[in-house]
């Protein structure tokens, strides 16, 4: 059994996992020569160390465990290759309160806006260390309304979160969508979220609705944001996802 934290660390249930549900492989060491995004100066700088200096490895270089990631989200999660660099990008900033953090993934929708985190950390990052990552984690999902979930891995241990109601609770998931899950690539569950700034005139800010894709209007999408589409018994947030 799993205790499932607040971000305040409160225990607010418990939940088995089924990691053998989640396609993410086991990690593999990647050579530098074939890192994506190598543009980006913080890959470049890992990039240049890994090759200057070829006996590190994911122990000691958390590009390495960054690099297996974006793999995998093309190779298995079958998200467009042509998406690196436009909506899956690396060392995204996150504005939470009054400080800025970068996340080491961002997968964005079709507006730009992220709906998904995966923060990345070397091997050696365990105990209170990775408990503080996933903190960490969970505040990038608290300070983006449009971010539902929220992977962390070192390479050897991996949870997925997925963000209730409470933007500060939490529960955990088998695993983050597939692109060619519901939500993504074909007609979609989708959230809109209701505000006076969408014309819905009303006062309760957490009121959602879920609607499909052709009964939108125009000037609605930029309120939306895909909802994953998990299984009937993974599904949280009484209320946020409905099916039609």
């Amino acid at each position: 059994m799993l205790e499932l934290k607040n971000q305040d660390g409160q225990v607010s249930g418990k939940k088995l996992m089924q990691q053998d549900k989640m396609k993410l492989r086991p990690y593999y060491k990647i050579h530098p020569n074939e890192w994506l995004l190598v543009t980006n100066p913080d890959v470049a700088v890992a990039r240049k160390k890994a090759l200057e200096n070829p006996k590190l490895d994911e122990y000691d270089i958390e590009e390495y465990v960054r690099q297996w990631i974006l793999k995998e989200l093309i190779d298995i999660y079958k998200y467009p290759i042509e998406w690196l660099g436009e909506r899956i990008v690396v060392e995204e900033t996150v504005q939470m309160a009054t400080m800025e953090k970068q996340a080491d993934i961002s997968i964005k929708n079709e507006r730009y806006k992220t709906f998904l985190y995966i923060e990345t950390k070397k091997s050696s990052i365990v105990g209170v260390e990775y408990d503080k990552a996933e903190r960490q984690l969970m505040g990038y999902l608290s300070s983006t309304h449009t971010a539902t979930v929220g992977m962390i891995t070192n390479g050897k241990r991996t949870k997925v979160l997925v963000k209730k109601i409470d933007p500060n609770d939490f529960d955990y998931i088998t695993d983050i969508p597939s692109y060619d899950q519901k939500g993504l690539r074909q007609k979609s569950k989708l959230i809109l979220e209701l505000t006076p700034e969408n014309g819905f005139g009303l006062k309760d800010q957490n009121l959602v609705k879920v609607v499909s894709t052709n009964e939108l209007r125009e000037q609605e999408k930029d309120a939306l944001t895909p909802i994953l589409n998990l299984e009937e018994e993974e599904k949280v947030a009484s209320g946020l996802v409905g099916s039609f």
